[in-house]
Parts: structure tokens; C-alpha cells; sequence
């Protein structure tokens, strides 16, 4: 029997190849879905792989900055930055290679650093060899190019020129990375820099180069004016130079800003000059003083010969950090000639260490046995370790001119009590000190001045200072423009107004010091003035001093006539301090008309007439 297959059973196997051939479709279709979605995913990873070397790389990018911008020991075994500003002070920087330092891919410009590198990712196999094998260098295989820019200058809090830090921008790039740039910040703290050279130079002030020549004791420089400066290398802040105590600042101005061009680690340059300085010659005038009626007189004395003197000069060198380059600071002997100039100025220095004692700490301070206790220590002579500091005196010295101190020997006063009255003054003062105070007056009138004048110091015994025809120093003078100052105020070359010939005339000398004696007010009407006892007035019967006025006196007043009211003393309180008195010699002649200033509205003689009065008196 031969068996057939149906219609039934051709469908079923047809169905069947039909649908293995779809599920093998189906199964081709989800290897090539399944093979390019690992694709992607090995892209994506290799991609944050490069990105996450670009930022490892940046870093390494951040901290080469930090050592190129900080110090580092050079082949010079000195320090220096790697790559530096052209000018540290700038707004902002021009960064600089320094040539010290081998910096194959460094590229500095402007205020950024390009570097060359290795790029991102694996080198060839033929690229490792070639550099392995020496026929190419690695540099020749930095394709990569990184750029470090800084954004930002973060000043110090305290020392504002000092960049503390900077801000830096680091840019990596890669064709083969996804997603661009890769952009990373970072702040670099930086060490200040150092200033690296100090010189101290000198030249003449009229002219000529300056030098590091400051003279020896076998070739000093001629004595005169010089001028000093310092010439400073690296980054410096200011310079500070000290002669003879004087200090200057230099490198800044009045607003402490930087005017010097030390402004690089390689820079040389002048950071400023003091101002011009009398050495030697001219600085060696000496005034010698002496007493001229009531008042002072200089004159002048030249002081030294040949031999070298020494003036100590330091120099030092500020950071922009504000501290001092302690290994650059100098100190020498500027050796100048002493030849004396009679025509340079009078020294003004000051005399330290002289007159211990203070005039109104001994004599009018408390109930003043402070001053008894004194004069018993002086009483055995002249001591200078003794010599009382006279403020006012020392004051008028300054305004005639000289510099020094003026001081007061109290030795003879002592003396008056010891041998005039056989009295220890310290004991008597204990037992009977209303006798004390009654004698105090005449035993004043011994008191020694006694003068401390500078350059030397040198003690100069200047006189007993005799009786004087001077106002009081809150005196009202009329200028030659018809105003009025206080006695005090007035200085030699103001002009006064002269009312007996109706014009000004020139001051020609001042003088002024306390009064032991009281003062004698003169009073006329509604006008007083305060004069000392010896002061000159010219009255109808002629010329008289004010302890002669009496009420009823008749004073010449230019072209008018006026009556003294009263005239008398003002007696001061015990213990009271004697007042400054002021008086004034106007320029003229030997005419006595030449010689009249108005007082607090009154007429009254100079000191020329005061002078001239008491010679009248005692011919």
C-alpha cells in the first residue's frame, strides 16, 4: 500500500521552516543591536577615561605652574622663579622665561604659560620605540598643548604689594575627547620675592656721577653738600637710608606708592635720593654766645682743622612682604674733610646728654624746697653734671640761629647763702624760710648761664645776665602795616612801625629770657603796657626807664602827649615762675629816632635805647 502525504501535512511543515527562518532573523538583528550598543559603551568609557586623564593632567598642569612662578635652586646654586614678571607691580603681568632654567614646551606670554605635553592616551607602539631608541626625543612627541592663564592677583591684607597668591585658569583640550575644553581653576600661593643687590652711593649735590667712593682717613672727600641714593637689584618695595640719625625713605612717595624701577628679579636700579646733606666743612660752624644787654648775642666760630671726620651711614632694602633683606644692609664711615668755613651755616644738631637737671623740676616745682636741696648740692662750685636744661634760653638760641643747649650754673647763687649770709641753703630754708625767700631775689642775680653750642658741645661760661628793658611776652607790637603781634611772635626781618618818624623799619635782632625782677606796668589813660625795670620811654624831661615813672609824667607819643595814670610793680606770687620777656632792636643809626616801636598802643624805645640809657647811667 503506498502512502501519501495530505494537504494537511505539506501546510504544517511549511509554517514550521518559515517560522525558523524569522527567529533566526530576529536573533541576527539583536546580535548586531547588542554589538553596537557595547560599542557605544566602549566609546563612552574610553571617552571619560580621556576626559578623566585631562583632569588629572590639569592638575599636574596647576602644581608645574606653582613651581615655575615660586623659587628654585639653579644651576647657579642661587634661587630664582622658573618664569617671572616682567613688572611685579604691574596691574598685570608680563610673565618671563629666566634664561637660568632649561624650559623645553614652557611658553610664557603675557599673563599666561602655554605648555607642550604628551597628549591624552596611549602613544603608538612605533611612537614609544622611536624615543626608546634615540631617534627621536620625547619633546619631538608633545602634541598636546596646554594653556595656564592667570585670571586674578590676590594681594596681601597687610602689605598690598605683596601677591600672596594667584588664581590661575588651566585649559586642557584633546580632538579625541568628547565634549570640548576642560576648563579647571586653581589658586597658587606664592612666596614673596626677594630683593637681591643693595649699593650705596654719593656724589656732590652741585654735580658730577655718583659713586661708592665714601672716602678714608688718608683720602677723605672735600667737606660740602652730597646726596646720597641706593641702587637695589630684584623686587624691592623701598629703600631706608639713615646719616647721622636722619632718616630717609626712598623708592616711594608722599602716598607711599612705588616710583622705582627695581621691579624684576633681574632689574638694577636707583631707588631714590635723599635730600642734599652739609657735611664736613659746612656742618662745622660753631655759634659762641655771650650776653648783650638783656638778651644773647652769637658769634661765629670755626671749629676742627684737616683731620677726617666721620658721619655713620646705613642703608637697608625692604621686601614687598615688609621685611628688611637683613644679609643686603650696609653700615660704613662716610670720611669727609672738617675744613672750617667761616661762612657756612651755624651747626643746628642738638647737645644730648648735657644740663641733667631741669630748671622747673629744682626751682619751681611744689613748694620749691626741692630748689633749697639743690643749692646745697652746688654750693662747692661750678659742676657741669650740676647744670640745670633752660627751655626758653635754649629756645632763643634755636631762633638766633644756632643749634645746642642753653643751660643755668646755680654755684654762685649758692655761694651767696654760704658766704654772704653763713647759712647752708637747705638748712635755712628748714629753719627760716621766709629769710630764704627774702634773699632769693639778689642771690639770683649771680645765676651763671651757661652754653652748650653744637657741633662740639663744648661748655662756654656766657655771663650773668644783667638788668633788661623788655615787654612782656603777650605784648601787642604794631607792624609797619598797622597790625599787631604778640611780642613773642616777632623775629629779626619783620618790619615795625616806627611813630616818631611815621614808617616802618626792619627788625635786626630779638632777644628774650625770664625776668627775676618784677615787671613795672605803666598805665596812660586807657593804655598800660607791662615793661621790665630798665625799659625806656621818652618823657618830656627826656628818656627814662620804667622803674623812674612816676604818676603824672608826661610821655612822648609820636606827635601827642600822654599822662601816666600810675606806674609801679606787679609783684609776682612766692614761688611763682619769673615770666619771658621780649624786646626787639630795630635796623638805623646812632639817631635815638630811629629807635622807637609803640607797645600796646604806647610809644617806647629798642633795646638799642635801653642799652643806651643804662651807659648814661653808668659811663
Amino acid at each position: 500500500m503506498k502512502n501519501k502525504l495530505g494537504p494537511a501535512m505539506s501546510g504544517s511543515a511549511g509554517f514550521s521552516l518559515l517560522a525558523a527562518v524569522t527567529a533566526l532573523s530576529l536573533a541576527t538583528t539583536n546580535m548586531v543591536q547588542s554589538s553596537s550598543q557595547n560599542k557605544r559603551a566602549i566609546d563612552v568609557a574610553k571617552n571619560n577615561g580621556l576626559r578623566e586623564q585631562m583632569s588629572i593632567g590639569s592638575l599636574a598642569d596647576l602644581s608645574i605652574i606653582r613651581s615655575l612662578l615660586n623659587e628654585s635652586k639653579t644651576a647657579a646654586a642661587d634661587y630664582e622663579p622658573a618664569v617671572y614678571p616682567d613688572n611685579y607691580f604691574a596691574a598685570k603681568w608680563d610673565l618671563t622665561s629666566n634664561n637660568k632654567f632649561s624650559l623645553a614646551g614652557v611658553i610664557p606670554k603675557g599673563p599666561a604659560v602655554k605648555l607642550r605635553s604628551l597628549p591624552s592616551g596611549e602613544l603608538e607602539a612605533a611612537a614609544v620605540a622611536s624615543v626608546l631608541n634615540g631617534s627621536a626625543s620625547l619633546a619631538t612627541k608633545m602634541s598636546a598643548e596646554q594653556r595656564l592663564e592667570i585670571v586674578k592677583y590676590n594681594n596681601d591684607t597687610v602689605h598690598p604689594y605683596y601677591v600672596s597668591s594667584v588664581d590661575v585658569k588651566a585649559t586642557r583640550s584633546n580632538p579625541n575627547a568628547v565634549g570640548g575644553d576642560l576648563v579647571t581653576y586653581g589658586r597658587i600661593p606664592l612666596r614673596a620675592p626677594t630683593p637681591k643687590s643693595l649699593e650705596l652711593q654719593v656724589k656732590p649735590a652741585s654735580g658730577g656721577t655718583f659713586s661708592s667712593d665714601l672716602g678714608s682717613d688718608s683720602s677723605p672727600l672735600p667737606g660740602g653738600d652730597y646726596v646720597f641714593r641706593i641702587v637695589a637689584g630684584g623686587v624691592v618695595h623701598h629703600g631706608e637710608i639713615e646719616i647721622g640719625g636722619k632718616k630717609f625713605i626712598v623708592g616711594l612717595n608722599d602716598q607711599g606708592r612705588i616710583i622705582h624701577s627695581a621691579t624684576n628679579i633681574k632689574s638694577k636700579a636707583e631707588l631714590g635720593q635723599t635730600e642734599k646733606m652739609s657735611l664736613g666743612a659746612t656742618a662745622e660752624a660753631r655759634a659762641d654766645v655771650k650776653i648783650e644787654g638783656c638778651g644773647l648775642e652769637i658769634s661765629r666760630s670755626a671749629s676742627g682743622g684737616s683731620a677726617a671726620s666721620s658721619v655713620t651711614i646705613s642703608a637697608k632694602v625692604y621686601g614687598v612682604d615688609g621685611q628688611e633683606a637683613k644679609a643686603l644692609a650696609v653700615t660704613k664711615e662716610f670720611k669727609i674733610g672738617s675744613v672750617a668755613s667761616a661762612d657756612s651755616e651755624f651747626d643746628k644738631g642738638s647737645c644730648p646728654g648735657v644740663c641733667p637737671m631741669a630748671e622747673d623740676d629744682i626751682i619751681y616745682k611744689g613748694d620749691r624746697s626741692g630748689f633749697a636741696d639743690y643749692l646745697s648740692r652746688v654750693k662747692g662750685g661750678s659742676n657741669a653734671s650740676l647744670d640745670a636744661f633752660e627751655p626758653k634760653k635754649t629756645n632763643h638760641l634755636h631762633i638766633l640761629g644756632a643749634g645746642g643747649s642753653m643751660c643755668g650754673d646755680y654755684s654762685r647763687v649758692a655761694q651767696f647763702y654760704t658766704t654772704k649770709l653763713g647759712k647752708d641753703p637747705g638748712a635755712l630754708f628748714v629753719s627760716d624760710p621766709g629769710f630764704f625767700w627774702d634773699n632769693e631775689p639778689e642771690a639770683m642775680k649771680l645765676k651763671m648761664l651757661v652754653a652748650y653750642s653744637a657741633p662740639d658741645c663744648r661748655r662756654q661760661e656766657v655771663g650773668v645776665r644783667s638788668g633788661c628793658g623788655c615787654f612782656a611776652a603777650e605784648t601787642l607790637i604794631t607792624m609797619a602795616d598797622g597790625s599787631e603781634r604778640v611780642a613773642s611772635t616777632i623775629r629779626a626781618g619783620d618790619w615795625l612801625w616806627n611813630p616818631k618818624l611815621k614808617k616802618g623799619q626792619a627788625v635786626k635782632r630779638v632777644i628774650a629770657g625770664p625776668e627775676a625782677l618784677n615787671l613795672i606796668r605803666v598805665e596812660a589813660g586807657d593804655l598800660s603796657v607791662l615793661v621790665t625795670t630798665e625799659h625806656p620811654f621818652l618823657t618830656r624831661d627826656g628818656l627814662k626807664s620804667a622803674k623812674s615813672i612816676v604818676a603824672g609824667d608826661i610821655l612822648i607819643d609820636g606827635s601827642e602827649l600822654r599822662v601816666v595814670s600810675s606806674a609801679g610793680p606787679q609783684v609776682r606770687a612766692q614761688g611763682e615762675a619769673p615770666p619771658e620777656v621780649w624786646n626787639f632792636e630795630l635796623q638805623g643809626g646812632a639817631d635815638a629816632d630811629e629807635h622807637y616801636v609803640v607797645a600796646n598802643g604806647i610809644m617806647t624805645g629798642d633795646l638799642f635805647l635801653q642799652i643806651q640809657l643804662q651807659q648814661s647811667k653808668n659811663p
